[in-house]
Order: structure tokens, then C-alpha cells, then sequence
């Protein structure tokens, strides 16, 4: 994950039930991060993004990459990095109607803090909320996927990089 290259194995731990029961899952992600074998990585399945979470990991090495599934539910890998760090929040937005898809990238584009960006996936291109975005401080790419599909990258304009 922190170099691109395919990690050797993923170990899914879904701790959806122990938050719905009033339960801190910290004790069972610590646990998993230290049983893994090098090379693999810890997905977490949650109802929230975990940010207290990246910290910490973060602390140790390990760095993420998170994604929300259309269902809601955020999956957030994590791989020993050399130093760490966040990487693309990634949203497919494929199954959802424009106007949906369109805002769930706009809370999401308000969410980026630094030099986090989003990645999204959506059937057709968002351009209404493209101009948006650029008016609003974002850089905003699009690139065809193709059968009508596009990937876009939306990151805060850096303060020193001038505006549309």
C-alpha cells in the first residue's frame, strides 16, 4: 500500500459490533496491528471515520488509505510505512444517482484538511460541482474511466498556488 505494490495479505477486522455495543475497539485493533506478519495489512471496518486512530497507528509507522462504501460503512487499511502518513480517501460513488454522488464529494471535499485528497468514482462527470470546488480553494482532476465512468482527485489549492 505505501509503495503501490499489492501487500501479500489483508487481515479484515470488522469492529462494527463492539462500537454498536458501547465498547471501545482499541484493545482488538492494537492486538491485530501487532499480530501482523510483515508485509500485510489490517483492514478496519467501521461506521466512522477513525481519525483519533490515524494518529496513533501513525505513531507507530503505518500509514492508511481509506474508502466509504456505498453502504456507509468506511474501510481503512493500514501497512507498516516508512513514515506513515494518510493517504487518498477513496469514495465509489458508482451506484449512487448524480445529485447523491455529487453530495457526498462535496462533504467530503469540506472534510480535507493539509494535503489530503479524495479520490472518487462516479458514473458520469460532476461538472456543476467541479466549478464548485475550484471556487471554493480545490484543485480538481478528472480523468475517463471509460463506459462511462470517471476518477476524480480533489485536493485544497495550496495557499501559495494561485486560484482559478
Amino acid at each position: 500500500m505505501c509503495d503501490d505494490r499489492s501487500a501479500p495479505g489483508m487481515r479484515e477486522l470488522d469492529v462494527r459490533s463492539i462500537l454498536a455495543a458501547g465498547g471501545s475497539p482499541l484493545e482488538s485493533i492494537l492486538r491485530a496491528v501487532r499480530e501482523l506478519e510483515p508485509g500485510m495489512e489490517l483492514r478496519l471496518l467501521v461506521p466512522f471515520e477513525p481519525k483519533p486512530l490515524y494518529a496513533k497507528l501513525g505513531d507507530m509507522g503505518f500509514g492508511h488509505r481509506v474508502r466509504v462504501r456505498v453502504d456507509g460503512v468506511w474501510e481503512v487499511d493500514f501497512a507498516l510505512c516508512e513514515g506513515g502518513g494518510a493517504l487518498p480517501v477513496l469514495l465509489d460513488l458508482r451506484a449512487l444517482e448524480e445529485s447523491a454522488a455529487a453530495n457526498r464529494v462535496g462533504v467530503a471535499a469540506g472534510r480535507l484538511a493539509g494535503e489530503a485528497s479524495v479520490v472518487v468514482w462516479t458514473r458520469g462527470r460532476l461538472e456543476p460541482l467541479v466549478g464548485s470546488l475550484e471556487e471554493r480553494g480545490f484543485v480538481v482532476d478528472t480523468m475517463e474511466l471509460g463506459e462511462g465512468a470517471f476518477e476524480t482527485v480533489i485536493r485544497r489549492r495550496p495557499s501559495g498556488e494561485g486560484g482559478v
